[in-house]
C-alpha cells in the first residue's frame, strides 16, 4: 500500500527528470528499494537499459490499483476489536480513516 507514494514522489524527483540519465536513475531507485520491492530488481545490473525493465516489473507487482484496494479493504475488516476505552476507540477510528483517505485517492467511491 506504500507504492502509489513512492512511486508519485519517485516519478516526480528522478523518472521524470530529464537531466538525469537513466543509468542515474536506476542507481537511485535501486538506493530507495529495501525489502521485497529490493528483491524484484535485485537481478538486474546497473546499466541504462535496466532502468526501465526495474521500472515495468515494480509497476507490474505494485502499481495494480485492484490489488491495493483490495488491500485496504482487506485490512480493513481484519481490524481487530476495539475495546471500550477512549484510546482504543480512537486509534481505532484513526486505522478505519487512514484506510478511507487512500481508497478515496484511489478513486474509490467511500460513501
Amino acid at each position: 500500500m506504500l507504492w502509489p507514494e513512492f512511486w508519485d514522489s519517485f516519478d516526480s524527483a528522478i523518472h521524470s527528470n530529464v537531466s538525469l540519465s537513466p543509468v542515474g536513475k536506476m542507481n537511485y531507485l535501486k538506493a530507495k528499494l529495501n525489502g521485497e520491492a529490493a528483491e524484484v530488481i535485485s537481478g538486474l545490473a546497473l546499466t541504462n537499459v535496466n532502468y526501465e525493465e526495474a521500472i515495468r516489473l515494480l509497476q507490474e507487482r505494485y502499481g495494480q490499483n485492484e490489488i491495493i484496494i483490495n488491500a485496504h479493504h482487506t485490512s480493513r475488516m481484519d481490524l481487530p476489536t476495539s475495546l471500550s476505552q477512549t484510546a482504543s476507540l480512537r486509534s481505532s477510528y484513526d486505522v478505519i480513516e487512514k484506510h478511507l483517505r487512500s481508497l478515496e485517492a484511489l478513486g474509490e467511491d467511500i460513501n
